[in-house]
């Protein structure tokens, strides 16, 4: 590449430092492991608040860069993703479905895959750590995981898992895609809202369902659960930005697709009908659903409340009423799921008023 790969900039900042940014988002640790240029490195580390460890042996291979990143971890550790600087695009959802994925399945490694194609980052259990420090295979870390019984591969809708930067061509088109990879802020949702002509009440009511969502997902990552917080905030300022046209849901994703923030549009487009089974660790589109079942208008109510009233709204009408209380058995579920990862009850939850406003999080 003719320079340090870590340090090349993407979307206005290195390499290395978006990488750890996208772990930060979702609530965990990224942890560096530097060798060659490591001066250089190390002073766009500590100015980014980030941490890392050296590696004096890096001229053995990447393998010694892995070993020197386990050796670090504490004791607790339970999970260690590995993830190459220069796959810059891996989103941070992506980073916290594996972690999910590691919490509900009993698997010792977890592969991001798209298409049928394993990418990175791959997610292995703290339980082979010993097998790690042992001596290298000749085929480096690829060949110690292809050995692994329990591995699991994990569908994501993300190409960054699949992109890293070998050559200059890498590069460019890495730097063509990070603003597709972006999400808006707060002016940039209300902007959008004004530009398609969202009346003021469902804007109210879309700033109700994200500060509804926030507290949801701040309350499951104090508990553990990796989420993006700005994600779900974003989707739900979002989510009614096709509010009275046919197949809302799907129309505003189409919207936010167009103007270039797909990472939002996947979240808003199953806010009406989860695409299935809800998981087991909900993950950004579970607590969108949920949020937006919990407010009606801009009035936060219980499950319970908005069936009775869904029902008697839809009376006489067998097949809307069975269609509602589906989605509602669905929101339920989410909600249980909730309150069991918890331990508190989601009414508890969104009505904490010890908690800053999605406003304040995310203006």
């Amino acid at each position: 590449m003719g320079a340090a790969k870590p340090l090349l900039e993407v979307g206005g900042v290195p390499a290395v430092v978006r990488v750890a940014r996208q772990y930060l988002q979702v609530g965990v640790r990224p942890l560096v492991v530097v060798g060659h240029g490591a001066d250089e490195i190390v002073g766009v580390l500590n100015e980014a608040g980030v941490d890392y460890v050296l590696n004096g042996e890096y001229r053995r291979g990447m393998y010694s860069s892995v070993v020197a990143g386990v050796r670090t971890l504490p004791p607790a550790c339970r999970w260690i993703l590995i993830h190459p600087a220069d796959c810059v695009l891996v989103r941070a959802e992506t980073i916290g479905k594996l972690c999910r994925g590691a919490l509900s399945e009993s698997a010792d490694v977890l592969h991001p895959t798209r298409h049928g194609r394993r990418g990175h980052p791959v997610l292995v259990s703290a339980g082979l750590v010993p097998t790690i420090l042992q001596e290298e295979p000749a085929g480096g870390l690829r060949e110690l995981l292809a050995g692994v019984l329990t591995a699991l591969d994990v569908d994501v809708d993300d190409p960054g898992i699949l992109l890293d930067m070998d050559s200059p061509a890498d590069y460019e088109l890495v730097k063509a895609m990070v603003l597709s990879e972006s999400v808006p802020s707060r002016l940039a949702c209300e902007e959008m809202l004004a530009r398609h002509h969202v009346p003021l009440d469902v804007r109210a009511h879309a700033s109700a369902v994200a500060d509804v969502a926030a507290r949801l997902a701040e309350a499951l990552r104090d508990a553990g659960v990796p989420l993006s917080l700005d994600l779900v905030i974003d989707a739900a300022m979002t989510h009614d930005v096709a509010r009275g046209r046919t197949d809302h849901a799907a129309e505003g994703a189409a919207i936010l697709e167009a103007e270039g923030y797909p990472r939002v549009a996947r979240v808003v487009r199953w806010h009406m009908q989860l695409p299935g089974e809800p998981d087991d660790v909900p993950g950004e589109v579970e607590i969108l659903y949920l949020a937006d079942k919990l407010v009606m208008g801009t009035a936060v109510v219980s499950l319970s409340e908005r069936l009775a009233r869904a029902l008697d709204r839809f009376a006489g009408d067998e097949g809307a009423r069975a269609a509602a209380a589906a989605k509602l058995r669905a929101a339920e579920q989410v909600a249980s799921r909730v309150e069991g990862l918890t331990r508190r009850p989601v009414g508890a939850i969104v009505h904490d008023r010890g908690h800053e406003s999605a406003e304040r999080r995310n203006g």
